[in-house]
């Protein structure tokens, strides 16, 4: 399984969020319909990764991480 699976939708939506950020800082007004929908999109798809994960029992790194 991949170390970063119970994360991903948490990793989408900060990855997402500081693009978005970067895209509204740099674009202006004009690119303000864009930005909105694309966070719609990054909500969307932090969904779509948290149905499709497994329920996890115990540490997510490993038996010692405290």
């Amino acid at each position: 399984m991949n170390p970063f699976a119970p994360i991903l939708p948490e990793l989408i939506l900060t990855v997402g969020g500081i693009a978005l950020m970067m895209v509204a800082a740099f674009g202006g007004r004009r690119i303000g319909g864009v930005t909105s929908w694309s966070a719609v999109a990054i909500l969307i798809a932090a969904t779509f990764a948290l149905i499709g994960a497994r329920p996890m029992r115990g540490s997510v790194w490993g038996p010692n991480h405290r």
